[in-house]
């Protein structure tokens, strides 16, 4: 092997940009990762970063079972966060849930 990269940061940075150009008004933004992730700090790194400089506050929720999931949105609703971005896990894919917008 002559190298690694790790562009799960970077695009997670583009993407909480490209949430900034579709919904202009948003800014409180839920960062949603598992911690169990091995990349999970690369991308906190890359998001926190690119929040800040996009104006953006935001909160990081931890989820490591399908439960969390539910217990975070619960969270998430009541603190009226305007978006969610979830880092790339597993976990996020394997407990795929609809939920309905918020009012």
């Amino acid at each position: 092997m002559s190298g690694l990269t790790q562009m799960v940061a970077d695009v997670s940075a583009k993407r909480l940009q490209l949430l900034q150009k579709t919904i202009p008004t948003v800014s409180h933004v839920a960062l949603l990762r598992d911690p169990t992730n091995i990349g999970a700090p690369f991308e906190i790194s890359a998001l926190s970063s690119a929040a800040r400089e996009l104006g953006l506050s935001y909160d990081v929720f931890d989820v490591s079972t399908g439960n969390d999931i539910d217990q975070v949105f619960q969270k998430m609703e009541e603190q009226h966060f305007q978006a969610v971005v979830t880092f790339a896990a597993n976990l996020m894919f394997t407990e795929k849930k609809e939920y309905p917008p918020s009012a």
